[in-house]
């Protein structure tokens, strides 16, 4: 049984050339149904609509303020357009995520998430792509091999019901501040970009990937889906033409899991589409920080995501509720993210919702009860106003328990 996601029927039997290197947001996400493709991108001023052009027919384009992002399936076709808008630099394999704001089902109104003229909201399609780099990329491979690829194969696992981790990315779910104050919001700063993802000057993936946050995590996924070389991430006869094997993997259920992002798919998938904060400082550029993509669940049913969806809507429709009857106006939304950090076992046996939910109530109450706590300025002083107000005979959890949920008490 090394390909049970067959029965899916979203991928066929067309490969992906996988490059192989030597040494009103919700944090819930999107659930619908979820395209994606491998696609080479470039980025230019030039409209090649314009039939003075002559550039091969891109797949797809992006409209920006002042530009495009044009997207080809094939790569020489790619390279053609790029020498036709004047572009120098090569295009990029991006893994490209789409779902189609209308058809969110964890909304209470798909117009709202959509907006308008005035540029707020996601427009028709909510579209996030990650870099489909090597190792070697000390700058963008962090994109693909600690985010978007680790989160795809725990989807996957989880969706057939294997017992794997789950990756945490609650720490990259939020907004991007440049606030050193802002306690939950996400600050990006070159300590949190080294404990996250690494050290960019550090040539030697494989000691990254086993010092860093989300490194540590993809360990224990491939781990636990049969396979001790966290490097291994190909397939047979689908990592590029002429480049070595060492990234082939035979772990079976890892195998099934790659496939998710090895073969092209021939139609949606029904999944939660994480937007999480680029870890990279400057990702952005001008100070600001890009959104990359994460799978966070899939479900192997339309039936399945809407019973997900539902959740979350019931969850949001209470809070408005509370809200417009003014039960409530200051009180935090209950809303749980999907990637939260581990549940203190005491609190976890009240049940995956009251637990999480009753939890969250005790940490907000410590904080409101201990103003040092907030005003901390930085770690070694959270952690001492932490330790100072926890005590764990008596909330049920720890001060590190505590702080892991800090980010999560709006």
């Amino acid at each position: 049984m090394t390909e049970p996601l067959q029965a899916w029927g979203f991928w066929g039997d067309e490969t992906v050339q996988i490059p192989v290197g030597g040494e009103d947001y919700q944090p819930t996400g999107f659930i619908g149904p979820i395209l994606s493709r491998a696609l080479y991108s470039f980025y230019s001023t030039v409209d090649l609509a314009d039939e003075a052009f002559e550039a091969p027919k891109f797949f797809y384009r992006r409209q920006t303020k002042n530009g495009y992002f044009y997207y080809y399936v094939k790569q020489d076709e790619a390279l053609t357009a790029c020498k036709a808008a004047g572009v120098s630099f090569a295009p990029q394999l991006q893994w490209v995520f789409q779902i189609e704001t209308a058809k969110v089902m964890n909304t209470l109104d798909n117009a709202k998430l959509a907006g308008g003229e005035d540029g707020h909201g996601f427009g028709t399609v909510i579209s996030l792509s990650a870099n489909m780099s090597t190792y070697r990329s000390q700058m963008r491979r962090h994109e693909f091999h600690l985010i978007a690829l680790p989160a795809a194969v725990m989807a996957v696992a989880k969706a057939n019901k294997w017992d794997v981790p789950q990756m945490d990315f609650s720490r990259l779910v939020g907004k991007a501040t440049t606030d050193e104050n802002d306690k939950y919001g996400v600050h990006v700063t070159d300590e949190f970009q080294k404990e996250m993802i690494g050290d960019p000057e550090e040539r030697d993936f494989r000691q990254v990937i086993n010092e860093c946050v989300l490194g540590k995590q993809r360990v224990e996924l491939w781990r636990a889906l049969g396979e001790d070389d966290p490097l291994k991430y190909t397939l047979d006869g689908v990592n590029s033409k002429g480049l070595p094997l060492e990234c082939n993997t035979e772990a079976p259920k890892l195998k099934a899991c790659l496939g998710v992002a090895s073969r092209v798919w021939t139609a949606p998938v029904f999944g939660r589409l994480l937007m999480v904060v680029d870890p990279r400082v400057n990702s952005g550029g001008d100070g600001k920080q890009q959104s990359l993509p994460a799978l966070g669940e899939g479900f192997k049913t339309e039936a399945e995501a809407r019973a997900a969806a539902k959740v979350d809507t019931d969850r949001m429709a209470d809070a408005q509720a509370k809200k417009n009857q003014g039960e409530a106006t200051n009180e935090p939304s209950q809303t749980i993210p999907l990637n939260h950090p581990p549940v203190p076992a005491v609190w976890a046996e009240l049940g995956d919702v009251e637990g999480i939910t009753s939890w969250l109530d005790m940490v907000r109450s410590i904080v409101a009860d201990h103003p040092e706590i907030t005003a901390a300025k930085n770690r070694p002083m959270l952690m001492k106003a932490l330790k100072a107000a926890v005590k764990p005979e008596e909330v049920g959890g720890t001060p590190e328990d505590v702080e892991a949920w800090l980010p999560l008490v709006k």
